[in-house]
């Protein structure tokens, strides 16, 4: 039987049916509420009927039973469904796997390391070379040539190695193997020493060719190169006959007669002690001079004299080509 169809009493049919506290003083138990109760409530019950606003609350099974036979003729609920158990799977334990005694584990092996292969020499390559320094202030702390020191180190692989290798690598540990040569029969010279050498390192001998290195290299590899420190001298400024040339000089006609240059001899002037103007004034003075030769004018000390003629031949200007008066050399080149 739906409840939907059950109309709702009057105020007056409740009143009739419950009366007042006068002539009935149990009210708070069989007192029926004018509101209808949830759908929910009259199919479940329970204390309180929360599908209403504000929530009614039964404060015994009798109300409760009286007030779902009025609105639906039925005072018994429905029983509640039995619930059905889920089937809870059995826990099974993991099989303990045997632990053999101690006495049947093998006994660790041992398998030996090999040592480390050391590849190459650790040598220690001290280069030599001129430093402009302030002087002491006595001498008006003007700048004085001392010489100081430069220490790098590196690997070098010495077996079966030769003297050209050999220079090159030590000179590449402070960057200047593309700055000197090595001579082919012999040069640049240097010092080597190592652990254990004649002398160490204060009487270490210069090596020059390439007889003198064999001769230190098969010594030196006797040693043993995990503990053998190899040391290694050069002074750059021995080295001047082996450096390359790095700038061209100036090609100048070799149709004109020049002045014979200055090609041996200890004071032999280097194109890199001197400025790229310098060089490129130079060479212009020269070219000067083989132009404007003058036969009636003398140079100094009596040479030969240098004039420059006006474009008419008519004046003869002595001239002695210099960096003081380039302009007006160059003004009437």
């Amino acid at each position: 039987m739906s409840n939907t169809n059950i109309p709702l009493p009057s105020m007056h049919q409740l009143l009739e049916m419950f009366p007042g506290p006068s002539s009935h003083p149990r009210r708070d138990e069989f007192t029926i509420s004018p509101r209808r109760p949830s759908a929910g409530w009259l199919q479940r019950g329970g204390w309180i009927d929360g599908g209403i606003d504000p929530p009614h609350r039964y404060f015994s099974n009798e109300k409760m039973t009286a007030t779902r036979k009025f609105w639906t003729g039925v005072p018994e609920f429905p029983p509640l469904p039995v619930p059905v158990q889920a089937d809870i799977p059995m826990f099974v334990p993991l099989p303990i796997e045997q632990i053999s005694p101690a006495a049947e584990v093998p006994a660790e092996v041992n398998v030996p390391i090999p040592p480390a292969v050391v590849e190459g020499h650790n040598v220690s390559v001290q280069m030599i070379y001129s430093a402009q320094v302030t002087g002491p202030v006595s001498r008006g702390s003007k700048l004085i040539t001392k010489k100081a020191k430069l220490i790098s180190s590196d690997t070098i692989v010495l077996e079966d190695i030769s003297r050209a290798v050999f220079v090159k690598r030590f000179l590449a540990i402070h960057e200047l193997e593309d700055k000197f040569a090595v001579g082919a029969i012999s040069g640049p010279p240097f010092k080597m020493y190592w652990t254990g050498s004649v002398g160490g390192k204060a009487g270490a001998t210069t090596i020059n060719n390439d007889r003198q290195f064999s001769v230190a290299l098969a010594a030196l590899l006797k040693k043993n190169k995990c503990v053998c420190q190899v040391g290694v001298e050069f002074d750059v400024d021995k080295m001047d006959g082996f450096r390359i040339r790095t700038r061209p000089i100036l090609a100048l006609d070799n149709s004109q007669d020049g002045e014979d240059e200055l090609e041996s001899g200890t004071q032999v002037p280097h194109i890199e002690a001197f400025s790229d103007q310098t060089q490129l004034h130079g060479a212009i003075i020269i070219q000067l001079k083989a132009k404007w030769a003058c036969a009636e004018h003398q140079g100094e000390s009596g040479g030969i004299g240098y004039c420059y003629v006006s474009a008419t031949g008519g004046t003869c200007w002595p001239q002695q080509p210099s960096f003081e008066n380039m302009g007006l050399c160059c003004g009437g080149y």
